[in-house]
């Protein structure tokens, strides 16, 4: 049935004012209409995150080598600056000195990470959103893949990244058994732990021309394609390491 708007104006008016009550004209009963003012809510808009590690019980003290969940290890060499913009580009990562050195060992690692706001890896990685990872190349530096485990931490020795240079893929093995690690140069590699499955400690090999050691993760959306989604990752890791003399 059709319902001229008009009309139905008229009829909703009258009707509006049948349902009042019949009001004594010489009252004033603005008090009793008045619409009760609701109480400001506190602004926890810029109230600082918890800190998921916040009860970790860690071993290394606040100034040992601190690896943020959120490290892009392809922002290798970059300043701060180059993921401010975007925080799914995740932080640029930390750096060790190694001029003087010709290898590395890693003699603890420690703490906790993830993705999607879960602290679900220990340094070795685990299957946050997938158990397998395919991140692209990105910056000069190579892809990194591993068919066992996701978000690990790796690292990688820049010497003149070139992006239009192809490096070998870094690929995580499903066991670590090797005990000296040498990577190429701008080749991204799992550290983990530092330690092999027997709990051995591995030494990681400087290559020419390196001079710095960079920390981080390589993550994407779902661990497959271009660098990306650091944006979700929780949790921080630290180390204590020793620098053995080059030759």
């Amino acid at each position: 049935m059709k319902f001229h708007r008009g009309v139905g104006i008229a009829i909703a008016a009258l009707a509006c004012a049948a349902c009042q009550p019949a009001t004594d004209s010489g009252t004033d009963r603005s008090a009793e209409t008045q619409t009760p003012v609701a109480e400001a809510m506190p602004d926890e808009s810029s109230a600082p995150a918890a800190d998921p590690m916040a009860d970790f019980a860690w071993t290394l003290p606040d100034h040992a080598t601190e690896i943020d969940g959120r490290a892009n290890i392809y922002l290798a060499g970059q300043t701060a600056d180059a993921a401010a913009a975007d925080p799914a580009i995740g932080l640029a990562p930390p750096a060790i000195e190694m001029t003087d050195a010709g290898s590395i060992r890693f003699d603890l690692v420690e703490g906790r990470v993830g993705c999607a706001g879960s602290l679900s890896n220990g340094p070795d990685g685990g299957d946050c959103v997938s158990a397998e990872t395919r991140v692209d190349a990105s910056n000069g530096f190579s892809a990194s893949t591993s068919t066992n485990r996701s978000l690990f931490l790796v690292g990688v020795f820049p010497v003149m990244p070139d992006p239009a240079v192809e490096v070998e893929v870094g690929v995580a093995p499903e066991s670590d058994s090797a005990l000296l690690i040498e990577p190429k140069a701008n080749q991204v590699f799992l550290i983990g732990d530092g330690r092999t499955a027997d709990g051995a400690l591995q030494v990681f090999v400087k290559p020419a021309g390196a001079s710095r050691l960079y920390l981080g993760f390589a993550d994407a959306f779902g661990f497959f394609g271009a660098p990306g989604a650091y944006d979700d990752n929780v949790g921080r890791l630290r180390l204590g390491y020793t620098l053995n003399p080059g030759d």
